[in-house]
């Protein structure tokens, strides 16, 4: 049991790291972190240069717990990092720049949204843990974890026309367990992903465009049962499509001495030149060691 995490009041600890020159007679940067009580880093100072003209960069993290009470009683998220703001100073000419990232989760720890220091907001929404029909299957393990759509919306802006909001959205499908024992569950994959313009009421306006997603499902092959075995990606009316294939054997790239068995992944594109009659294909090749 960490003690620290019974300590109902503030509590901090820190530590201070220095780099010296070859000589041992210079300091040329200084990085002093403060941690809390659940010992997450909060603040983390970085001086560097001479001391009259000293450049210093401070990040200081928010967390979503509560002062004053137990561990047990936090948010499920309260480890998890709320706001991050990062000011770069010159001593000097006291002269400073402040970027802040912010963020929100779900009860259950899943991202909410992320609000960059552009000002760009990054919104994500789940499936349930008991999954959706026809969208996603239930998860196995009971949990919130399959993304449903994550929209994101421009910065306000004067300039016109203004950038479009866009949403990425996922359908899963369910993968029957490899061993086929009807006692081990199935397993949720990507079945389709898309790319939607949608307006501020997150209507669609127009979809972008569209990826399909096809897995072997063979289990008499095990090499390559739940790869990817087609992809097909559609854009303004015209598809690309990528296959592959999957095989194993001695690697063709090491000396006799040191061959060993590679994953040998060849990847077929099928493509276009902007028309769906001029077709393009390219082929790559690559070997991963099985160790």
């Amino acid at each position: 049991m960490d003690i620290l995490y019974k300590h109902l009041s503030a509590y901090r600890y820190g530590s201070v790291e220095t780099l010296l020159s070859a000589d041992g007679e210079t300091k040329l940067r200084t990085i002093e972190r403060h941690f809390n009580k659940f010992h997450l880093l909060t603040r983390e100072i970085t001086s560097q240069g001479p001391a009259d003209d000293l450049h210093i960069q401070t990040v200081e993290t928010s967390y979503a717990y509560e002062e004053g009470k137990p561990f047990k009683d936090q948010r499920a998220y309260c480890q998890l990092p709320l706001t991050t703001t990062t000011t770069w100073r010159k001593a000097k000419t006291d002269t400073a720049r402040t970027e802040v990232l912010k963020r929100d989760y779900y009860e259950d720890g899943n991202l909410r949204f992320v609000e960059h220091p552009s000002g760009v907001i990054e919104t994500s929404l789940w499936y349930p843990a008991g999954g959706e029909q026809g969208a996603c299957p239930p998860d196995p393990s009971g949990f919130v974890r399959h993304l449903k759509s994550k929209t994101t919306t421009p910065a306000p802006s004067a300039l016109t026309p203004i950038a479009p909001t866009l949403r990425q959205g996922y359908r899963y499908s369910a993968l029957p367990a490899y061993d086929g024992n009807a006692s081990t569950t199935d397993w949720p994959v990507i079945e389709i992903e898309t790319l939607e313009e949608v307006d501020a009421q997150a209507q669609v306006l127009q979809e972008l465009q569209s990826t399909q997603y096809t897995y072997f499902k063979n289990q008499q092959q095990p090499l390559t049962y739940g790869r990817v075995e087609e992809h097909t990606l559609t854009m303004n009316g015209l598809a690309t499509t990528t296959n592959y294939t999957y095989a194993t054997r001695l690697s063709t790239f090491a000396n006799d001495d040191n061959k060993e068995t590679v994953l040998v992944t060849t990847q077929t594109v099928t493509g276009h030149d902007n028309s769906a009659t001029n077709i393009i294909k390219k082929t790559t090749t690559s070997e991963h060691s099985l160790l």
